[in-house]
């Protein structure tokens, strides 16, 4: 890449040395810490994991290894760089990703937009309220705690629509087991989101 004389090589993630600038969509080394603190044995395991000790070792090859500027998608992810990789906050910005705000906005007709989906999601109440879930690493963001704050609720008015091609089997299981299966909805990988955030009242 050097050779071709680019004036800014952009690189995702720690995955390519010397670039001019890096995006940081999240920090693997915080990422193994949080599992290290749930997971008890299974966690710790990861230290010695060979995929996770190369993983570890490149991240802080990459950011350590040059001066590259580092965007960080969010102030947490900065935060994490920091602390747990040791990259010099002066390097790090944060800049979130963008949104087109005409294909992200609110429906004209909330009626409508849910009719645009409802194949894939099921038909709702009128009442009902959709929640939309929309990601992969479903443990890291959440979807467990999403399912347990519904089932604390206990209002059936509540749904939710989960997007993502993560393993959903444990996640069908908890749901099942609080109660809330029937107000769960898993789509799979979902390449238009824009339908669903339309149809959803909330993004968790």
């Amino acid at each position: 890449l050097r050779g071709e004389r680019f004036d800014v090589v952009h690189v995702h993630n720690p995955q390519g040395l010397r670039p001019d600038v890096y995006t940081a969509h999240s920090c693997h080394a915080a990422y193994l810490q949080m599992r290290r603190s749930k997971e008890g044995a299974r966690g710790w395991l990861s230290r010695v994991y060979p995929p996770h000790v190369a993983e570890l070792a490149f991240e802080r090859l990459c950011y350590l290894s040059s001066p590259a500027l580092v965007i960080a998608l969010t102030p947490v992810v900065k935060a994490e760089l920091e602390s747990k990789v040791g990259v010099d906050p002066e390097r790090i910005r944060v800049i979130p990703n963008g949104v087109d705000t005409e294909a992200f906005s609110p429906p004209e007709s909330r009626a409508a937009a849910r009719a645009g989906v409802a194949e894939l999601t099921g038909e709702l109440p009128e009442d009902a309220v959709a929640l939309l879930f929309a990601g992969y690493e479903f443990e890291r963001k959440g979807l467990a705690t999403v399912l347990e704050a519904m089932a604390a609720l206990g209002d059936e008015r509540i749904h939710l629509w989960v997007a993502g091609s993560a393993d959903a089997g444990p996640y069908v299981r908890l749901a099942e087991r609080t109660g809330t299966a029937g107000r769960v909805r898993f789509l799979g990988h979902q390449a238009e989101l824009a339908p669903l955030f339309q149809a959803a009242d909330a993004f968790v």
